[in-house]
């Protein structure tokens, strides 16, 4: 130590931090000048502001952080049970209830009032969790307030701690003279923190590992249920694992020879996933399975004596859905739309069917009552082509049709209670190709009408030749083009030049198989063109 030590001052941030940590502050007088140091109390010290910041972590300390893999699993866990980022560090670890220090892996999670509903929910989520992966809450690390709450857990000679708590934001102005439920906040005021911080005590040998080798249940064929029996010594842990479908039922019963509750039921899923933990005391459970996989069943002696039990485990087969009729959807004439209305019953599809051309473009949309989404789309074609399944969760697709065919569309409930829905399909008609030559001839042979038309995606231009009176008027402007306009499906708004006219004419020409019609419209009854006409396609002489 170089200089003289002595207390600290005035308290600053990182001294502070320090002392919640367990250590103690001296100011110590150095050749760059005063220095604060962190002085924990098994002798290992940091210089205050590094520590703060997280760059120094005192070496050798009681408690190190616990193999990677653990630490990396127990960051997926929280990820999964919180629902939003985690970031995972090593940071100083201090188990004021011992007064050992060193460092531990820290998880971190932030958000608001809009993330999380409350910090008990928070904290009953993360309890039930941990309890589901062996952890042990110990009640010694309890620690409650108004706007949060504390606890730590055991496995061996491993400790985690965490906390989870909420303060206003530096808008929401709160009193300083009254209590912090008499503020009023918006849920985006309420600031969360959540913080599991874990670490394996060195100065205490690993306990043994403990965890049962799982016995895997497997079911008789054709069979719904399957039983065991087994024996527990006081305390102790059988394990049965088996395999189940998503959304199967799968209901759990133990059974004891006493009347006392001397055994207790831990379920979860090979992802995770607590069913029921250990502070539940449960001896049966019954509940729809969240996913396909493997689920481990505890059986857990609380008595002090052996205990003899019976654990069955009921999973009937997931009732197969007949599948629905499909109701046909028909556009009325000359309409490129249809909607329909229906209702369903909580998990229940609704099928629509209709025909459609290769090259169209469909939109469907399917809108709901509710602000929430409670039902999905799924549409596929006859020949099998998948346009958008339930994965993607979604009310809208759009969309060109890979082939001439029937489409189905699934309207699928993802509620739980009955949902009343509307469902749009739009499409367009197809665009003709109006390209070609075309001609028109008078009943009585004095008159011929020609167009030579050129297409190029929507865009259409062209010639025209109009022969009147007998031959006595030929409207024509070849070798210049004479039409201009542009294609809406089977229609065609054009703008048309006559060589006796210096305006501008305007006409709509309609595609129709091997015909086209010609109609004039801006300005009719001035040129030596027909006003209306039905060209058809010109034969090779």
């Amino acid at each position: 130590m170089s200089g003289s030590a002595v207390s600290a001052g005035m308290p600053n941030p990182a001294s502070v931090f320090c002392e919640k940590q367990g250590g103690r502050v001296e100011i110590r007088a150095g050749e760059g000048g005063q220095v604060g140091t962190c002085v924990f109390p098994d002798g290992n010290e940091c210089e205050e502001w590094a520590f703060f910041r997280g760059e120094c972590v005192p070496a050798g300390g009681e408690y190190q952080p616990p193999d990677s893999a653990v630490c990396s699993d127990l960051s997926k866990t929280v990820v999964q049970t919180l629902g939003v980022a985690v970031t995972t560090e090593e940071a100083p670890f201090h188990d004021h209830i011992s007064g050992k220090a060193g460092t531990g892996c820290q998880m971190t999670a932030t958000g608001t009032g809009l993330d999380f509903e409350n910090f008990w929910s928070v904290a009953d989520a993360l309890r039930e969790t941990l309890g589901g992966q062996g952890w042990q809450a110990d009640f010694m690390y309890a620690a409650d307030g108004p706007t949060g709450t504390g606890n730590g857990f055991r496995k061996g000679n491993a400790l985690c701690l965490f906390s989870v708590g909420w303060e206003p934001s530096e808008d929401a102005n709160c009193p300083q003279d009254q209590p912090i439920y008499t503020c009023e906040l918006s849920p985006e005021q309420q600031l969360y923190s959540i913080m599991l911080n874990c670490a394996q005590d060195t100065t205490v040998a690993a306990a043994p590992q403990s965890e049962p080798e799982p016995t895997r249940i497997q079911f008789a064929p054709g069979a719904t249920s399957a039983q065991v029996q087994g024996s527990l010594a006081a305390s102790g842990v059988d394990r049965y694992v088996l395999t189940a479908m998503a959304s199967q039922e799968m209901t759990v019963n133990l059974s004891v020879a006493t009347a006392e509750v001397s055994a207790i039921l831990v379920i979860w899923g090979a992802d995770g996933t607590v069913l029921i933990s250990d502070h539940a005391d449960a001896t049966t459970w019954v509940g729809q399975l969240p996913s396909t996989q493997d689920y481990y069943i505890n059986v857990r002696s609380v008595a002090q004596a052996p205990v003899n039990y019976t654990l069955e485990v009921i999973i009937p087969p997931v009732a197969s859905q007949p599948e629905p009729e499909p109701v046909r959807i028909q556009f009325a004439p000359g309409a490129t739309s249809a909607q329909v209305q229906g209702s369903l019953a909580a998990s229940g599809v609704d099928r629509y069917v209709l025909t459609a051309m290769a090259s169209q473009e469909m939109t469907v949309n399917l809108s709901v009552a509710t602000a929430e989404v409670s039902a999905i789309l799924v549409i596929w074609g006859a020949d099998g082509t998948v346009l958008i399944s339930d994965h993607a969760d979604a009310t809208t697709w759009v969309g060109q049709l890979p082939s001439t065919q029937d489409y189905y569309i699934n309207v699928r409930s993802v509620a739980q209670a009955p949902v009343d829905y509307t469902l749009e399909v739009i499409i367009p008609p197809a665009m003709a190709d109006f390209t070609g030559e075309w001609e028109w001839e008078s009943g009585d042979g004095s008159a011929t009408f020609t167009l030579s038309l050129t297409q190029s995606g929507n865009q259409l231009q062209g010639s025209h030749v109009a022969v009147m009176q007998g031959g006595n008027r030929i409207d024509s402007l070849l070798p210049d083009l004479s039409i201009f306009g542009s294609v809406n499906g089977n229609v065609a708004e054009v703008t048309f030049q006559s060589s006796f006219a210096s305006g501008v004419g305007q006409t709509t020409i309609t595609h129709s198989g091997d015909t086209i019609t010609w109609k004039v419209t801006v300005p009719p009854d001035q040129y030596f063109i027909p006003d209306e006409a039905a060209l058809g396609r010109a034969t090779t002489p």
